[in-house]
């Protein structure tokens, strides 16, 4: 029918533009994490630099906002498209930055720690990425016909 046509054409921008917020957030997220490993990496040449004029204010106000970031929006995509795959990389990122914040080892430690959590941040956001797109790769979509 050309009236259903139109409909289901009327409804598809609509998803589009419901979606891309929350895309935007796994993007955010996607940049935050990789801000950490750029600090992480600069951190100790800038300690070198100016030991004088640098103080570690990062991982208690960024971690914070990174891990916030990281579970409202990869648990909104595990929740919206049924799928559990990002959940262990955010849940082991989510528990590294935890542990570095509660343990704060110090020097090597921490800077490696951070920056495998981070890497598990981006993994969980770039999964829940591939599961928002509209030809979901995700393999429990295609088993049930989505």
């Amino acid at each position: 029918m050309p009236g259903e046509s139109l409909a289901i054409a009327a409804h598809k921008p609509l998803q589009r533009v419901e979606r891309q917020p929350w895309r935007r957030l796994d993007l955010v997220g996607i940049s935050l994490s990789s801000l950490c490993v750029v600090h992480c990496l600069a951190m100790p040449l800038a300690l070198l630099v100016l030991p004088f004029a640098i103080e570690d204010y990062f991982h208690s106000h960024l971690a914070p906002l990174v891990g916030l970031v990281a579970l409202v929006a990869v648990g909104r995509g595990a929740w919206v498209h049924r799928q559990t795959r990002a959940l262990p990389p955010l849940l082991a990122g989510l528990g590294l930055l935890a542990f570095v914040a509660v343990v704060e080892p110090g020097g090597v430690s921490e800077i490696l720690l951070s920056i495998v959590a981070s890497g598990f941040l981006i993994v969980a956001h770039w999964l829940n990425v591939r599961c928002s797109r509209p030809a979901c790769a995700c393999p429990a979509d295609h088993l049930s016909g989505h």
